[in-house]
């Protein structure tokens, strides 16, 4: 049997694998994912407003990112008439890069789901989207964030259900409250803790799970 540090490099190994690279607005347009001039712009955009928040630069206008991204004002303000609306664009293309596999069993579908929600809460520009969130007072920008959210919750409910259609847990079992069970410390430690949570914290919340979530004998 495996030690739980070497299952957890195994892990980490197997997502870091499928993990991509963040897409940075300084790449040349050449290299921009293909989709037409429609999503060309509104990754260069969305790309531009991550750039924009990494580097500290939360009060950012429609001009900021024209010049960022070389795309007309009035095309932006067309499509994105208010700072809220590019942040929550911003924000859908941020949360697109989590990365939820599928490994074919319980216990390990959640670990590597808690290694890279770690990375994804820790990540520069999620921690500039928390920064944000918390300096301002505006519901319309709270609202953006959890309808942002909810798609990506829906994800995270889904490793849940997969394990329930292979038997590995009850059916009632309730996938928002496991999830949450699961990111509420990871994220709590990062942001609250100012510091990474282990592997070995994140293997011991994952067996904790594991067992709350078993068969009954």
């Amino acid at each position: 049997m495996k030690s739980p540090g070497n299952a957890v490099s195994d892990v980490t190994s197997k997502a870091a694998a499928k993990r991509p690279a963040e897409p940075s607005v300084n790449q040349p347009r050449g290299s921009i994912r293909t989709g037409g001039r429609t999503e060309r712009v509104r990754l260069l955009v969305a790309n531009a407003v991550l750039d924009a928040l990494r580097n500290g630069n939360y009060f950012f206008d429609i001009k900021d990112i024209a010049d960022l991204t070389g795309v007309n004002k009035s095309t932006i303000y067309r499509r994105w008439p208010t700072r809220v609306a590019l942040i929550s664009e911003a924000m859908k293309e941020h949360n697109s890069q989590i990365q939820i596999v599928d490994t074919g069993k319980w216990r390990s579908d959640l670990l590597c789901l808690g290694l890279n929600l770690r990375s994804f809460f820790s990540n520069p520009t999620e921690l500039a989207f928390n920064a944000t969130l918390a300096m301002s007072n505006d519901p319309d920008r709270s609202a953006m964030a959890d309808q942002n959210w909810a798609p990506v919750q829906e994800r995270l409910e889904q490793v849940v259900e997969r394990a329930k259609a292979r038997g590995e847990i009850p059916q009632d079992t309730p996938g928002r409250l496991i999830m949450s069970m699961l990111t509420s410390p990871i994220l709590s430690q990062i942001l609250l803790g100012k510091s990474l949570p282990t592997d070995e914290m994140i293997a011991r919340l994952v067996d904790l799970l594991v067992k709350a979530t078993a068969h009954p004998d």
